[in-house]
């Protein structure tokens, strides 16, 4: 990869981190409103955060594509931009806690 990837690469990243930033994480932050997606399984209930949708997104991107081509720039855009989705669900506090037992169902 050139210089002007690893350019590409950073401000993809930055610029998904961003965007999750100022959609997701100011708005939960300054309001009473909670979003997230849940998985409930019986009793349990599974917290799905970003970095898990977006890992899977990579992981099937990856799968798709062919390691005998040459790595398109839009695809190598697309995983930089999940990436920094990715890094915006750090800044929780509970980034780490996927199963919640007696969940409350509102």
């Amino acid at each position: 990869m050139k210089q002007s990837g690893y350019t590409s690469v950073i401000i993809y990243v930055v610029f998904g981190f961003s965007l999750m930033y100022i959609l997701n994480y100011k708005r939960v932050k300054y309001s009473n409103k909670i979003q997230k997606l849940i998985l409930y399984i019986n009793d349990d209930c599974y917290h799905i955060h970003h970095y898990i949708t977006s890992a899977f997104t990579i992981l099937f991107i990856l799968l798709g594509y062919t390691l005998r081509d040459k790595p398109k720039i839009w695809i190598i855009n697309v995983i930089s931009l999940l990436i920094g989705v990715a890094l915006e669900d750090f800044l929780y506090k509970d980034w780490n806690i996927i199963k919640k037992n007696n969940c409350n169902i509102n």
